[in-house]
């Protein structure tokens, strides 16, 4: 039976000194990629895998279309007329930050009064923590949840109005939604001292922000544009994602030899 990899674009270049090994010598007989920017970078990651690398697209990147919002909604327990925020930051190699919020990084409680307000009243933030780091967001209020155990994020971000995220690669998934994305980068520097990035953020066109308050006042005072987005959906991903037609066509071939 082949054995199949899949990973979308990342900005992280710098994997722990433990991992660096497997990367090295794995071997897959199938590696998906999403389009020839993640091709030329794989081949470079998983050099004993290069000659086998494939721009299929992903096979989790099919199943969006099939989800129901509203049926999300009720399940996941978001309140009738709120636009939903998708918080979601990446893996850190220590924690640089000391916030009077427990929501990593964001510091709700330190912004002015009437954008507290204003968020109670018109956004619902789901707070999805990355799964290697310890989940700190335990003191939610009622426009707020932690979703850092539920187990689809798709649902998450099919869900999802608006995305923050920093240097996650779950950009590029959300990207397919064709929804709008606010990338919040408060420890930028600390984060390319540390793990390095691929691509510099703000050739991206999507806004960048340093502080909290930024952010969320560009999320309640202005309209989002979803215009760079699709530019970013249009460059890293194929225009037909065909991959679980491709995967099963080669279980079929390889099954019945």
């Amino acid at each position: 039976m082949p054995q199949f990899a899949s990973y979308l674009s990342s900005f992280q270049t710098d994997p722990s000194k433990d991992d660096r090994n497997w990367f090295k010598n794995v071997k897959f007989d199938y590696f998906c990629a999403c389009s020839e920017y993640d091709r030329s970078i794989f081949k470079k990651v998983f050099p004993s895998s290069s000659g086998n690398i494939v721009t299929w697209g992903l096979p989790r990147d099919e199943i969006k279309k099939e989800f129901n919002k509203e049926a999300l909604r009720k399940k996941i327990g978001i309140p009738d007329g709120r636009r939903v925020v998708l918080y979601a930051p990446t893996f850190r190699d220590a924690v640089f930050y000391e916030r009077k919020s427990k929501i990593n990084g964001l510091g709700i409680s330190e912004l002015p009064k009437w954008m507290q307000y204003r968020l109670e009243n018109k956004f619902f933030i789901l707070y999805r923590g990355h799964y290697n780091s310890p989940s700190t967001a335990d003191d939610m209020g009622n426009y707020m949840a932690n979703v850092t155990s539920y187990p689809n994020i798709d649902e998450l971000m099919c869900v999802s109005d608006v995305l923050i995220t920093d240097y996650s690669s779950i950009l590029f998934d959300f990207s397919l939604l064709e929804k709008p994305i606010i990338l919040f980068q408060y420890d930028l520097g600390i984060y390319m001292r540390d793990r390095g990035l691929y691509l510099n953020p703000s050739s991206l066109g999507i806004p960048v922000f340093f502080t909290s308050q930024e952010v969320f006042e560009k999320l309640i005072t202005s309209n989002l544009e979803t215009e760079s987005v699709s530019k970013i959906k249009e460059k890293f991903f194929p225009e037909n994602n065909c991959s679980i037609e491709k995967i099963l066509n080669v279980i079929e071939m390889e099954t019945s030899i």
